[in-house]
């Protein structure tokens, strides 16, 4: 067993009925904190989302623009 592991006890951890109470106790500030956490997971994902299709939508245009760079010399070489 690790020696970190040692220290711990299950006696220092609070059990479900110390966590209910001040679940019950602060009911208030757990939702307006988890409500917060949320949100800026939700805005992280929306962010990184719209990045990802920024980054589509460049490499589309790129790819797009050398296939009609090519058909114009194509073209002009006829």
């Amino acid at each position: 067993m690790d020696d970190d592991m040692k220290e711990l006890h299950h006696d220092d951890c609070p059990d479900q009925s110390e966590m209910q109470e001040w679940l019950e106790a602060n009911r208030e500030i757990y939702t307006d904190f988890k409500s917060k956490i949320q949100s800026i997971l939700k805005n992280l994902l929306c962010d990184n989302h719209s990045k990802q299709i920024d980054d589509e939508t460049s490499r589309l245009q790129s790819i797009i623009l050398e296939v009609m760079t090519t058909e114009e010399e194509a073209a002009a070489m006829r």
